[in-house]
């Protein structure tokens, strides 16, 4: 946790800082050669996980009679502007922004996603007119309480057998989602 607050502030201060050297290259690209200002390429992470790479883009949109994937020093496809911004690594910028936005969807699998199934679990055992009367009732007074400002609310009954639930099905295989 500490370590991802860490990126955040730090990735977020470094595209701040880096803000007017980014607009000056987003204008000097847009003039130098037509297409996007952003050049995107789909890789593959940490653990296999496909992620959006993030770059101002330094090359022609066509590829001026070259198919290489290498970058030689006076390659044609570059365009004049785009020489300084990759010898200066501005190029590489944009890709703070892949440290802030981190890896929602690993993240809401990993961590989220047990814990729904677990609490879809809890329901199904104890579904009755009953029970959903008491959810509804209580999503009611949720909803009151919110907008009277209330911002914190302790976790629902139906947590603790969740929780029990996901320690029984991973067991020492991987920890259950931290509260949420």
């Amino acid at each position: 946790m500490a370590k991802r607050l860490f990126d955040v502030v730090v990735a977020a201060l470094g595209l701040v800082a880096a803000a007017p050297v980014l607009l000056v290259a987003a204008v000097g690209i847009r003039l130098s050669s037509p297409g996007p200002i952003l050049y995107r390429a789909r890789l593959v992470g940490r653990g296999g996980h496909p992620f959006t790479m993030y770059k101002l883009r330094t090359m022609h949109l066509d590829q001026r009679g070259s198919h290489s994937v290498i970058t030689a020093e006076r390659d044609p496809r570059v365009f004049a502007f785009g020489r300084p911004l990759r010898r200066l690594k501005i190029d590489e910028l944009p890709q703070l922004v892949n440290v802030l936005r981190g890896d929602p969807e690993r993240a809401y699998a990993e961590r989220l996603l047990p814990l729904v199934l677990a609490l879809d679990r809890v329901y199904v055992r104890h579904a009755s007119l009953w029970y959903d009367a008491t959810i509804v009732g209580r999503t009611l007074l949720m909803i009151a309480a919110t907008l009277l400002g209330r911002r914190r609310f302790p976790d629902p009954p139906e947590m603790a057998e969740a929780r029990t639930l996901l320690s029984r099905q991973w067991g020492d295989r991987i920890s259950p989602p931290a509260k949420v």
